[in-house]
């Protein structure tokens, strides 16, 4: 479930950046003339929807596990977003943000090594052992 909400916040961020690439948004006065027909655009819509989905599915995740395991995974969508945007935007990965993914997972990985008491149980049960 963590990673259906990583990948629909993922999917909704390419949406939203994609429908705004028609727009120049310069401040919150020149958003706020614009808002009808940012919001109306079928890919900043979707992208919003999607967000819409994934607080759906989060509500799942925080309802199965503590907040200290699942949280920290949210940032595995900081890969996601530095490598699809080099893919369907063409921004650049330097040195830094490779350093910052290996970090990144790294991080992720020892954080999900250390489980409470309380997690281990539930997660047997629900394996059924």
């Amino acid at each position: 479930m963590i990673l259906v909400f990583t990948v629909l916040v993922v999917a909704g961020q390419l949406l939203l950046k994609y429908g705004l690439s028609n727009f120049v948004v310069d401040g919150l006065g020149e958003l706020m003339k614009q808002i009808f027909a940012i919001i109306f655009n079928p890919f900043v819509f979707i992208g919003l929807a999607l967000y819409v989905v994934s607080t759906g599915v989060w509500l799942i995740v925080l309802s199965r596990t503590s907040l200290s395991f699942c949280y920290p995974f949210i940032s595995i969508s900081y890969i996601l977003i530095i490598i699809t945007s080099r893919i369907f935007f063409n921004e650049i990965i330097d040195l830094y943000k490779v350093i910052a993914i290996v970090l990144i997972i790294a991080g992720v990985f020892m954080l999900s090594m250390s489980r409470t008491e309380k997690e281990k149980i539930l997660v047997d049960k629900t394996r059924g052992e």
